[in-house]
């Protein structure tokens, strides 16, 4: 997960990483993208080859953090989702009076569960929040 124009200090990442623990993650990995190079938790396990693939596949430029969870899709799937939350509650300004409409097309209804069967994402018949 990119978070664009925001370089972490360490006691952001560890509240970030608290907060992913309390939706069923182990712990979360970031790196940060600055103009001296590449830190983080995990930097140094990376050749500069990689860290290129890693900053064109996320999008990341300099500035910019990248956070990863490794785990069942399900709790990768929920940890990002309410830390996406946190991140716009506490680092972003929002207007939550702003409404911005989109219209989905081909919206998955379907994904794989745990066991590797199809499943319904969500339930079909009632609205997501």
């Amino acid at each position: 997960m990119r978070f664009e124009n925001k370089i972490l200090t360490r006691k952001e990442a560890d509240e970030l990483t608290e907060e992913v623990k309390k939706n069923g993650a182990k712990g979360l990995a970031y790196l940060c993208f600055d103009a001296e190079g590449v830190k983080g938790s995990i930097a140094k396990f990376f050749t500069p080859e990689e860290m290129d693939i890693i900053k064109t596949k996320t999008g990341a430029k300099e500035g910019d953090s990248v956070l990863f969870v490794a785990d069942t899709y399900a709790t990768v799937t929920k940890s990002l989702g309410r830390l996406r939350i946190t991140i716009r509650d506490k680092y972003l300004k929002i207007n939550k009076d702003d409404l911005a409409f989109c219209w989905i097309e081909d919206f998955p209804f379907f994904e794989m569960n745990d066991e590797g069967k199809l499943d319904f994402g969500h339930n079909p018949f009632s609205i997501v929040k």
